[in-house]
């Protein structure tokens, strides 16, 4: 059974990580996140499992830029095992510079583990990334997560990322 667990969500994420490809859009932006957990639950017999989160932990991308990321937010599991998550995260990277995405799932089985995110807000180099919605992938383990995070970017923004990277 822990086979065909671990095969499906290989095949979602390469789902999510390919979707969107086209030749006008080619550039993708990715950032990979490893995070300890911390949650505090409330069961509401008959009603739902609420549950708030804190995540911390850094992160990397695929330009080679780095840093720490926190997080909060809340998961609504109802009877009928229907899912609602929200949660803002504050990303920093290795010159101070930082970023807000809010991470969002609605009406998803739990075990998938998919849904979308969005960058509210960035300073300095990351507001070319302003407003652009990407889809991420979180696996959830005893006291620590891995998330990856991918997202179509056009032409303008790779090569300001790539530059960003030569000073």
């Amino acid at each position: 059974m822990f086979r065909y667990i671990i095969l499906a969500l290989i095949f979602i994420t390469k789902s999510i990580f390919n979707a969107g490809y086209s030749e006008a859009n080619s550039y993708v932006y990715k950032v990979e996140s490893h995070l300890s957990t911390s949650i505090n639950s409330i069961f509401v017999p008959k009603h739902m499992d609420y549950t708030t989160y804190k995540l911390n932990g850094s992160w990397t991308d695929n330009y080679g830029n780095f840093g720490l990321i926190k997080c909060t937010g809340e998961t609504r599991i109802l009877v009928t095992k229907e899912v609602n998550i929200f949660g803002i995260c504050e990303i920093t990277d290795e010159d101070k510079n930082r970023k807000w995405w809010s991470l969002k799932r609605q009406k998803s089985e739990l075990d998938l583990g998919v849904g979308k995110s969005k960058q509210l807000t960035g300073e300095r180099i990351w507001s070319i990334l302003n407003d652009m919605e990407c889809n991420y992938a979180i696996k959830h383990a005893e006291g620590f997560s891995y998330m990856k995070t991918s997202c179509n970017i056009n032409e303008r923004q790779h090569k300001k990322l790539q530059a960003n990277k030569t000073k």
